[in-house]
């Protein structure tokens, strides 16, 4: 065990080829929604990554009342995790740390165009995910750089209205960016850039079609779905999944496509509407269950039960005749 040395803070998993220290920038969220927190992004050669955390020992929100009486987690008064965390140097087992947390963080690749996509899309904004609704356009109601730019101009006007951030990217990653979302012309030897509604869809929908092609087993489709149907929920499912790196208005654009190579919008109708028809007859068999119920337990009540004979009796009003006092009044006298 290594002594005399600071504990360690952040455990990062980096590519194998990386040294040196990781220099992150915060970036605000590409979906230019307000209730994510912004990415720490880092630069490793020409290639972006972006940090995220991962935490051991942390239980199901629904499961914490559970979790609570069976002392299966604990956590700090922050809410992290209680864990201790070994960190072994594999070449020299003798050199070895503890990190008194279960948190730790690995990087991925990230496609600079997203951020871009938000940046240039600043109007395009939501307070949630589910404020993202279908029918609506949002792409017609954000203003654009109606302009064409050079990168420099661009990543000069992002810094001044978005943020020091984009001055830290390379000139060649943010054209390169640039080149994958917007259309552009050459004059006098330099290129000039806009953003396309075109492009950024065309940029989105390959994006699917490599989800699809390449489709994650632990998103939960059901294993019941037509044939048919189920190709088009894979599609449905992989725009659900880049829904939360892009803007509303870049969403509303996917979901709008039906190009010769994907049509999404077809996707979503058919996909919905099978679902529809899925909701309605379960809820058709629900109430045929609860009438089959119903009328079981009214045959079980008069199971061995003698029917009861029914009498019919007539009541008859009988009129007494009394005397009385005044009887005597109207009495002959002898």
């Amino acid at each position: 065990m290594t002594v005399g040395k600071q504990p360690l803070k952040r455990v990062i998993v980096v590519p194998g080829d990386f040294g040196g220290r990781i220099k992150t920038l915060s970036v605000p969220h590409p979906s230019n929604t307000s209730n994510k927190a912004p990415l720490e992004l880092f630069i490793h050669g020409n290639e972006l990554f972006h940090l995220e955390k991962q935490a051991f020992s942390r239980g199901c929100s629904l499961h914490k009342a559970r979790d609570a009486e069976s002392n299966k987690y604990n956590y700090t008064n922050d809410g992290s995790p209680l864990k201790s965390t070994f960190v072994v140097n594999t070449q020299d087992r003798t050199d070895a740390l503890v990190l008194e947390t279960g948190t730790f963080e690995f990087s991925t690749k990230f496609d600079l165009a997203f951020s871009l996509c938000g940046a240039l899309l600043p109007d395009s904004r939501a307070a949630k995910e589910t404020e993202y609704v279908p029918h609506a356009n949002d792409y017609e109601n954000v203003t654009l750089i109606n302009r064409f730019l050079t990168p420099r101009d661009f990543q000069d006007a992002l810094a001044e209205t978005q943020g020091a951030h984009w001055s830290f990217f390379p000139l060649s990653m943010l054209e390169a960016a640039l080149q994958r979302i917007c259309e552009h012309v050459e004059e006098a030897g330099d290129v000039y850039y806009k953003l396309s509604p075109v492009k950024v869809t065309q940029w989105l929908v390959d994006k699917v079609k490599r989800i699809v092609a390449n489709f994650p087993a632990s998103l939960p489709i059901p294993k019941t779905l037509p044939e048919d149907i189920l190709d088009k929920a894979k599609v449905y499912f992989a725009c659900n999944l880049l829904v939360s790196l892009v803007p509303r208005a870049a969403y509303h654009l996917l979901i709008q496509y039906d190009g010769p190579d994907l049509d999404v919008s077809e996707a979503f109708r058919a996909y919905k509407q099978h679902m529809e028809v899925v909701v309605a007859q379960q809820k058709e068999q629900q109430i045929l269950i609860n009438a089959a119920m119903n009328v079981g337990l009214s045959n079980r009540s008069t199971e061995g039960k003698k029917p009861l004979k029914v009498r019919k009796v007539t009541a008859v009003k009988k009129v007494v005749v009394k005397k009385g006092a005044i009887d005597g009044f109207f009495k002959k006298k002898k």
